[in-house]
């Protein structure tokens, strides 16, 4: 079954490596950017 968790700062490392493995280098958000946008949407 399929598992949703709201991500935070602790899974940046796991986010921008699965970024990484999806998008083209010019896609790429610098885990400042993320973080920025995790703390936005709280």
């Amino acid at each position: 079954m399929l598992q949703l968790k709201v991500i935070g700062t602790a899974d940046l490392p796991a986010v921008l490596a699965l970024q990484a493995q999806c998008y083209g280098p010019e896609f790429l958000e610098s885990a400042e950017a993320f973080e920025a946008k995790l703390r936005a949407a709280r």
